[in-house]
């Protein structure tokens, strides 16, 4: 990881690929990305970017996109996919999540739906605004992943069985 830092053999190039998994190359440039954004994070959280903390950062950003790209890649075999009316009654319906509650309320302290619709719907439009990715990558594409991870951990859980002989056999040998 440490071929591409500067003074530290250079010579990578963006679209070598850090690491294959199941034979889909992982690029140089999208793990950058990824390292940028999670410095970002530790300093808007008021932490210290030191050396440490940086190497943390790549370790697990490493492991985090190897991780991604495995679950992607069962979730893509599975079918397990958020839909366009899932995630936008994820965004405006009964239970929006608490950081769009927040920047969109009225003045009656209620959640103004119609309001934060079109800001996300301009996000979406105006790919030149800087805060479109910001957003994409702090709020809206970690509560898909997650809805993703949701699904997957109900489809493993639903589907192992346990008759109620046997969990009862247990609970006697225990």
């Amino acid at each position: 990881m440490d071929a591409g830092r500067s003074g530290l053999g250079g010579g990578v190039s963006p679209k070598d690929a850090v690491v294959s998994v199941n034979g889909v190359d992982l690029s140089w440039e999208a793990f950058q990305q990824k390292v940028k954004l999670n410095e970002e994070i530790q300093q808007m959280q008021g932490n210290v970017v030191d050396e440490n903390t940086r190497q943390q950062i790549y370790t697990e950003t490493y492991n985090t996109i190897i991780t991604d790209e495995l679950l992607n890649q069962e979730y893509a075999k599975l079918g397990i996919d958020v839909s366009d009316k899932e995630f936008n009654d994820m965004l405006f319906g009964k239970n929006p999540p608490q950081w769009l509650t927040q920047q969109f309320t009225n003045d009656k302290g209620e959640f103004d739906v119609a309001a934060a619709r079109q800001a996300i719907n301009e996000l979406k439009k105006n790919k030149a605004n800087t805060n479109r990715d910001m957003v994409n990558n702090l709020y809206l594409n970690p509560m898909i992943e997650g809805t993703k991870r949701n699904k997957y951990a109900a489809l493993l859980q639903n589907s192992s069985y346990v008759p109620k002989w046997m969990a009862e056999k247990t609970v006697a040998d225990n």
